[in-house]
């Protein structure tokens, strides 16, 4: 498998990108970023959200969200977050209530939301698990016709829907 961007973050980030999707790994001493085996390349957590902290010190109205394949524990991701001093940018949603405005997050400056897919009981407030806010379509879709909108993950009730458009190949 070959990596899924050639892009850096910080690349995307300058391209418009708004969200992405990381797989995390913790190996020896710190997490790592790679898809499907770190042989075709890994680079360090920390770079990234470096890239994600500059980015938001320079674009005060801009939101972004994470979504992790968390490999790592919730300690490990929060020793990451804090070691880029992002603490202050994290957005913690109560499950039981609605979502703030986009202007309301811009506003108080919690304008960055990091879910995981993995429920870990986490014992921090902004480390949310996806699926207990959203829902999403297939992600296996072979050809555009597969395209619908039937429910994969999450529960259809939740606030927050995850449109997967993607192909993905037949092995």
């Amino acid at each position: 498998r070959l990596p899924n961007q050639t892009l850096s973050v910080a690349q995307q980030l300058q391209l418009g990108a708004r969200g992405f999707m990381l797989d995390v790994y913790w190996k020896k001493d710190r997490a790592v970023l790679y898809h499907g085996n770190k042989i075709l390349g890994k680079r360090p957590l920390l770079e990234d959200l470096n890239a994600i902290r500059s980015f938001l010190e320079t674009h005060p109205d801009e939101i972004l969200s994470i979504i992790f394949e968390s490999n790592i524990t919730p300690e490990q991701m929060q020793f990451e977050v804090k070691k880029a001093d992002l603490l202050p940018y994290l957005h913690a949603q109560d499950p039981n209530l609605d979502w703030p405005t986009l202007n309301e997050m811009i506003t108080s400056g919690r304008r960055l939301v990091i879910f995981s897919e993995k429920d870990r009981g986490n014992p921090y407030t902004w480390l949310h698990h996806i699926w207990d806010f959203a829902t999403e379509n297939r992600y296996s879709d072979h050809s555009r016709a597969d395209f619908d909108t039937q429910y994969n993950r999450g529960d259809s009730s939740n606030q927050l829907f995850l449109l997967n458009h993607f192909i993905t190949r037949r092995k």
